[in-house]
């Protein structure tokens, strides 16, 4: 029996088994009983002083495997769909504490964060997201990593219906009149003035009267509100 022991824990047996792929510690033994495991670790122990076998981490738990082991891709995926919390919608929904900054949910795979709904699609298409694509889900769950609910959107198709924060409509409109041929002087002096389009095209040095009719109505300069001494301040630069 003692024989038969000596042979299933062997140097050579256990990296036969580790060649599968990572193990526990009551699998390499084959049993939970303290002695027989501890016979097992001895044998694991020596594989790894000599940096043939390492400790790896597989979801919560850490098991022995080959050094340089890396965990397929595939096999990543199969087992954070298998943690997932079914629903009756037919939602997989992530059931593990780390998210992004908008919910989504994220994972480590070989040592690095990562999106779990990117990889997962990317995994189930069979091809990687373009740079200017992004993933939303059909079910509008941000935690769900079902596949079938995972599509790719462009930027935006990811923004539209969502209202932008003032900050960014301040920014666009600024960088926009950057670009004019306009300044706030001038728009405030068309938009004040009684003057046709052609007459105030001449006085401002040829403006096109399309430009000025635009900003008398309101479909540019939007964001522009003239000061409510303006007529005063333009009357005293006149004199």
């Amino acid at each position: 029996m003692s024989g038969k022991r000596k042979l299933h824990y062997s140097r050579a047996s256990v990296l036969a088994m580790l060649a599968d792929g990572p193990k526990r510690i009551t699998d390499i033994a084959g049993s939970k009983s303290p002695p027989t495991v501890a016979r097992a670790r001895a044998v694991v122990d020596e594989l790894m002083r000599e940096g043939a076998v390492s400790v790896v981490s597989i979801g919560v738990s850490r098991r022995f495997a080959l050094a340089g082991w890396q965990e397929p891709v595939e096999q990543f995926v199969r087992r954070t769909l298998e943690d997932c919390v079914p629903t009756v919608d037919g939602c997989m929904l992530w059931s593990g504490k780390n998210v992004s900054d908008d919910g989504y949910p994220i994972g480590r795979y070989l040592g690095r964060s990562v999106s779990l709904r990117k990889l997962i699609h990317e995994v189930s298409a069979g091809t990687p997201l373009p740079g200017s694509h992004f993933i939303e889900t059909t079910c509008g769950n941000p935690k769900c990593l079902e596949p079938d609910h995972l599509v790719q959107v462009t930027r935006s198709a990811k923004l539209k219906g969502h209202a932008k924060p003032m900050s960014q409509r301040w920014k666009t409109a600024m960088a926009k009149r950057r670009g004019s041929m306009l300044d706030e002087s001038m728009v405030a002096h068309i938009r004040a003035s009684d003057k046709s389009l052609r007459e105030l095209s001449k006085e401002l040095g040829g403006i096109p009267q399309s430009t000025i009719s635009q900003v008398r109505s309101g479909r540019t300069w939007k964001t522009y509100t003239a000061s409510p001494f303006q007529g005063l301040i333009d009357g005293r630069k006149a004199a």
